[in-house]
């Protein structure tokens, strides 16, 4: 199965580099699209949250990771693929 997601905006603001961490302090805006239309997100500030999908696409294929690694890289922490349901 193919799913195809059309993007309704881009992220603006924050790092210019592609880094894996240390975002906390940084601020962003997300900028709609200009042919979403206008009606498009009333209510949207009804809601306590939002999920936004961000696609990495400026981070250098050759550095992907898909295997299990121990997360922020500390050998303590055990590594990982990927989340476990809780």
């Amino acid at each position: 199965m193919d799913i195809r997601v059309r993007p309704i905006g881009v992220v603006c603001g924050g790092r210019q580099a592609p880094e894996d961490d240390d975002w906390g302090g940084m601020e962003a805006a997300i900028v709609l699209a200009d042919d979403l239309p206008e009606d498009a997100l009333v209510g949207l500030d009804a809601f306590s949250h939002a999920e936004i999908l961000f696609v990495f696409h400026q981070v250098d294929p050759a550095k992907i990771i898909t295997s299990a690694r121990h997360s922020r890289n500390n050998p303590d922490w055990p590594a990982s693929a990927r989340m476990r349901p809780s």
